[in-house]
């Protein structure tokens, strides 16, 4: 993330669950954000090779397999608890 700050481009959030239209909006101001909800495990992995960051919730799951695809770009990933 911080390479794309420095290079004067905005890294890419994946936001894979409903959040807040606040924290969205907060997002927006640093990063590119894609919101796709309800990704099949394949799609997540398909998906998750074009971001630098991913924000979940409880109901999807992250295994090993999404972290290999992500083919070393995906830097940050946020566990949302509320």
């Amino acid at each position: 993330v911080s390479a794309a700050v420095t290079s004067g481009s905005k890294p890419t959030v994946l936001v894979a669950e409903k959040l807040g239209d606040a924290g969205i909006d907060l997002l927006k101001k640093f990063a590119n954000v894609d919101c796709s909800y309800n990704l099949t495990p394949e799609e997540l992995c398909t998906k998750i090779s074009l971001c630098d960051a991913l924000i979940v919730r409880s109901g999807t799951k992250v295994t090993r397999e999404v972290f290999e695809s992500s083919a070393g770009r995906l830097k940050v990933c946020a566990f949302l608890l509320v």
